[in-house]
């Protein structure tokens, strides 16, 4: 038996991008969302993040919105 942990680490993959992350699987782009996390901002110049629930899939997502420069003050 494997620890929760490790089971979590199995599954957690990182994306490119949020488009690479919908073509690594089709049944994500024609699924519905569930918005679980908007807009939040870490500081005051922060970048800006999103969740979502995939109901297709079962997955959580988050992911940080904007140009890679966003939030380098």
């Amino acid at each position: 038996m494997t620890s929760p942990s490790r089971d979590l680490d199995d599954r957690a993959t990182r994306y490119q991008s949020l488009s690479n992350f919908y073509l690594a699987d089709r049944r994500r782009r024609s699924s519905r969302e569930r918005d679980v996390g908007l807009w939040w901002r870490v500081g005051a110049h922060g970048p800006i993040y999103r969740a979502a629930w995939v109901r297709d899939t079962g997955e959580l997502y988050a992911t940080r919105l904007g140009p890679l420069e966003d939030g380098r003050r």
